[in-house]
């Protein structure tokens, strides 16, 4: 123990003391700065695709989502005069025509209701009427809301805390603003605004109480307006009449029930920006692009998601607030854009459905996170032959989130080099015909997606000769059994859905067999597809079932069977929705994961729920299949990795759609460390930095007594 002689040493200790405090506070600092340091960078990228392409469809998209975050768009098909309707089911998109009768499906609007089924209001040209439909859980039900022959135009809809459906709407002939609201015995209609021609771009929102509040355009005077239903009366009044505004209108209630409205400034070509703030309105300039053909929707906190055509460049573009307005480029490949829907899911990320009109497509944008490159492909192979080198590989076991988009081909004569040599788009096989027999080349494979390239695959090597004298070429062997094989009856039809085999042999899957029986185990051949994922079965008949196998085929033969899956078509029933409210929680080596029923059963019990397991978002896999129970415990896991899970429930008419996905990290999670790991990282750097201080301190106050 240091003995204290005089007021020197005394000033040495308060200095200590000083540097002591000085050290541990410098510590905490650094090690707060470590702790909001992110794992990963977050990446952020727009998932485009195109969804029906079969002829000139695509016009007056509207997009809902249901409780999983998928997304529903009904649209038009300009080609055949169709009104359609496409829903994602978790694996693709499965696309109805809802309406055929003549001219029909213009100006759609969709609204989703407490069943997840499509409520769509939109315009039979032929007669001009407001029509409207819904599925019932088994059919389409279309009925004419308004056939007084006026030409009704520009419809929005909206369903109540009873699925009723409201629906504003144009009527051409007397150019006024209509609304019309099913109270459950028969439709209610009156003519909202006739004051002179308004009604133009109508959009419609109910509030908490269910009453509705309608955006639309005043083309005599060219102004903005708002009407509401205050529960007596209809509140009219002019939001914007700064030159011609109004045009291309949308409308959303944030959660004091005050509107924001999205709309087209004509004159300064603006996309423009109105909200009640309580007291008066409050009105912006978002985008001076010439911001046309708007559609809004406002998330968790109030911030408005606008999605709109740059008019200027023949883009689709998407901007949101927070402090400031974030604007960017959706898609800008050809002339995009028009007729945008946008949705917000349960995370606030936006999904946009829009017409192509270069290509006259419907296409569907979400904003994807998380996203990260690919890993290395999978059982690269070489052969070689005289003057050639053969290569073939498997895709990588994780994609990143996002589709594959190329494979990069490295070559060099020199092990661990691995210069770039080639391209293949998404071909998993390369012939190199540029090499020298007698002479060894070393080969490399990396996938790149829309994030960028990933890692190379391990290094094999390759030595033609003029004169093969043994068979180098690798064993190929049959597929395993394709994944996630999954049956279901809708529509008259039971379709089957499934994923490639986790081993495709060494060589391309050629074809898939679809097997199918009315007992268990008594499958045979129905059908043989080529390149494709799926199959419709449309012979069949009601309160059948069928049982269902598919196997894959390669070049070396046909491969082992998938597991059976089984369907029945009950006139009046379809499969469950998806389950609700999926919860992971981690255990030391095991998922705990819970979940609520189906919000719909499709008319039949559930008899079972099948659940998915995977390594990246949208990549899971079956892995078991449990009893009517709503939890299960997954011990097949490994420590420190993240899985992605999904559920889907089963009845007697077959597999419905997936839950919502949640992921979780699997860790140990230590009894005894109640502080938390990173209390004890903050302690103990910081002692060691106290102590640092104290040592150098000691060494001065030593020095200095030396020197004496």
């Amino acid at each position: 123990m240091i003995e204290i002689k005089s007021n020197n040493d005394r000033n040495i200790v308060k200095k200590v003391r000083s540097k002591l405090l000085v050290g541990i506070l410098l510590a905490s600092v650094l090690i707060g700065m470590l702790t909001v340091i992110p794992e990963q960078v977050r990446a952020e990228t727009w998932s485009i695709d195109t969804v029906d392409s079969a002829g000139d469809v695509g016009r007056f998209t509207s997009i809902a989502l249901d409780s999983s975050g998928y997304p529903h768009i009904s649209y038009k098909d300009n080609a055949n005069m169709d009104l359609k309707y496409a829903k994602w089911t978790g694996s693709k998109w499965s696309i109805t025509t809802v309406d055929s009768t003549n001219s029909v499906g213009e100006y759609t609007s969709i609204a989703l209701d407490s069943k997840g089924y499509p409520h769509i209001s939109y315009i039979y040209r032929t007669n001009l009427d407001l029509k409207y439909a819904k599925w019932t859980g088994s059919k389409w039900s279309i009925t004419t809301v308004d056939s007084t022959n006026h030409f009704c135009g520009e419809t929005s809809i909206a369903l109540d805390s009873n699925d009723n459906p409201h629906i504003s709407y144009r009527d051409s002939s007397n150019l006024d603003l209509k609304y019309a609201k099913w109270t459950g015995s028969k439709w209610s209609i009156e003519t909202v605004d006739s004051a002179g021609a308004v009604g133009e771009y109508s959009s419609i929102a109910l509030d908490s109480n269910d009453n509705p509040h309608i955006s639309y355009g005043d083309a005599s005077n060219l102004d903005l307006k708002y009407a509401k239903w205050t529960g007596s009366k209809w509140s009219i009044e002019t939001v914007d009449s700064t030159d011609r505004v109004g045009y291309r209108t949308s409308i959303a209630l944030d959660s004091n029930g005050y509107p924001h409205i999205s709309y087209l400034d004509y004159t300064n070509t603006d996309l423009k920006y109105a909200k009640w703030t309580g007291s008066k309105w409050s009105i912006e300039t978002v985008d001076s692009s010439f911001g046309s053909e708007t559609s809004i929707a406002l998330d968790s906190n109030g911030n408005p998601h606008i999605s709109y055509l740059d008019y200027t460049n023949k883009d689709l573009k998407y901007a949101k607030a927070g402090s400031k307005w974030s604007i960017e480029t959706v898609d800008s490949a050809g002339d995009v854009g028009y007729d945008t829907s946008i949705a917000l899911d349960s995370k606030g990320y936006p999904h946009i459905s829009y017409f192509d009109n270069t290509n006259d497509v419907l296409k569907y944008a979400a904003e994807l996170l998380f996203l990260k490159v690919p890993t290395q492909p999978r059982n690269l192979k070489a052969t070689a032959g005289d003057g050639s080198v053969n290569l073939k590989w498997t895709a990588p076991s994780d994609k990143g989130g996002s589709p594959i988009t190329n494979y990069r081909i490295y070559r060099d004569t020199t092990s661990g080099v691995g210069t770039l040599l080639t391209t293949v788009g998404k071909m998993l096989a390369y012939t190199d015909n540029d090499v020298t027999n007698d002479r060894t080349y070393y080969y490399q494979v990396s996938a790149e997606n829309s994030i960028g390239k990933g890692e190379k695959s391990k290094e094999v090597d390759a030595s033609p000769k003029s004169s093969i004298t043994e068979t180098t070429a690798p064993l190929v062997t049959t597929p395993s059994a394709p994944l996630n094989f999954r049956a279901s009856a809708e529509d008259g039809n039971v379709n089957l859905e499934w994923i490639e085999p986790s081993d495709e042999g060494g060589s391309l899957i050629t074809h898939y067999n679809i097997y199918r029986g009315t007992t268990p185990g008594g499958e045979t051949l129905r059908g043989r597809v080529s390149d494709v994922l799926n199959y419709t079965d449309d012979i069949v008949i009601n309160n059948q079932t069928y049982y269902y196998q598919v196997s894959a085929e390669n070049s070396a033969g046909e491969g082992n069977m998938s597991d059976e899956a089984s369907a029945t078509l009950i006139p009046g029933e379809t499969v469950p929705s998806a389950p609700q409210d999926l919860n992971a929680d981690r255990g030391d080596k095991y998922v705990d994961l819970s979940w609520n029923p189906p919000s719909n059963d499709g008319g039949s019990h559930i008899t079972k729920y099948k659940v998915y397991r995977g390594i990246a978002p949208r990549g899971e896999k079956f892995v078991a299949e449990i009893d009517n129970a709503v939890n299960y415990r997954d011990y097949y896991v490994t420590n420190d990795q993240k899985y992605y899970y999904q559920v889907s429930a089963r009845n007697l008419v077959g597999e419905g759609e997936m839950s919502n996905e949640v992921d979780v990290d699997v860790d140990v999670e230590p009894e005894e460390d109640t502080l938390g790991m990173g209390v004890w990282i903050t302690i103990i750097v910081a002692l060691i930095g106290a102590l640092g201080v104290i040592a150098a301190a000691l060494i001065n106050y030593l020095s200095s007594k030396k020197t004496k």
